[in-house]
């Protein structure tokens, strides 16, 4: 069901990613440029052998109990408001196991009242959560922890997110 044009969503993603990015990740911190090499062989072992990882299990986890503290809507394919956990579980193991595609939840009442914004795609090891407030992000961290991942700020400059 689609709750507004997708001008209007452009215009409030672009806003969102504009603001603090913060990162769920299965690493602690950002790879230094001179280990770029070791990493993308990492990424793609973890990629290629998702399910051994847990990893579709681990974001999902993680999506689906952040949403338990914030109305949601969901836009994988069609927006839905308030996704179900299977909604969730559906689209992160769909884009791991189709190694396409991505999703975004927006944490709020409506995309047009998002006061943050998640996104996650098939081809990295994070969940970006861009924007909210300092309580949003100390529950996210123990929610990544929770859920075998790490937390942290996500690169200031805007570069490299790994």
């Amino acid at each position: 069901m689609a709750i507004m044009d997708d001008k209007r969503a452009l215009d409030v993603m672009d806003e969102l990613l504009s603001g603090e990015c913060h990162i769920m990740s299965v690493l602690p911190e950002r790879v230094p440029n001179e280990r770029k090499d070791e990493y993308a062989r990492f990424e793609s072992h973890m990629l290629n052998n998702f399910d051994e990882y847990r990893l579709a299990e681990r974001f999902s986890e993680a999506l689906m109990k952040l949403m338990c503290y914030y109305r949601s809507t969901l836009l994988y394919g069609e927006y839905r408001e308030s996704p179900t956990p299977d909604d969730v579980e559906f689209a992160v193991e769909d884009i791991m196991a189709s190694r396409s595609g991505s999703l975004v939840i927006f944490l709020g009442v409506t995309v047009d009242t998002a006061s943050a914004m998640i996104t996650f795609e098939w081809d990295c090891l994070y969940a970006a959560l861009y924007d909210g407030d300092d309580h949003m992000h100390a529950l996210a961290a123990e929610i990544a922890r929770s859920a075998g991942l790490f937390f942290r700020t996500g690169p200031e400059d805007g570069g490299d997110i790994m």
